[in-house]
């Protein structure tokens, strides 16, 4: 499986499954100890539900997949300016 995050960054899992905050992703990659996960699936990752794109099997390509960009970050607020006392010259 493809697993498309909302940043753009794409990898892969052999399967998943839908948490209350996320979605785990499980898969098998090379471990020094083979019997340490033997007969379960090793999670290989977590994406927390609002970063999630999607999920799509090997071997669909979609192209209509474009994450969307990330947000800039907000404008700091300025302090409104105050009303300058009169002077000479905006009188």
């Amino acid at each position: 499986m493809q697993v498309y995050c909302t940043d753009g960054t794409v990898f892969r899992c052999r399967s998943f499954e839908v948490a209350e905050y996320g979605v785990h992703l499980y898969g098998t990659p090379p471990d020094a100890d083979e019997e340490r996960y033997a007969g379960d699936p090793e999670q290989v990752g977590f994406v927390p539900h609002d970063r999630l794109w999607y999920v799509l099997p090997e071997g669909v390509i979609s192209a209509a997949i474009q994450p969307a960009q990330p947000q800039p970050a907000a404008a700091p607020e300025t302090q409104p300016q105050r009303p300058q006392p009169p002077t000479a010259r905006n009188r």
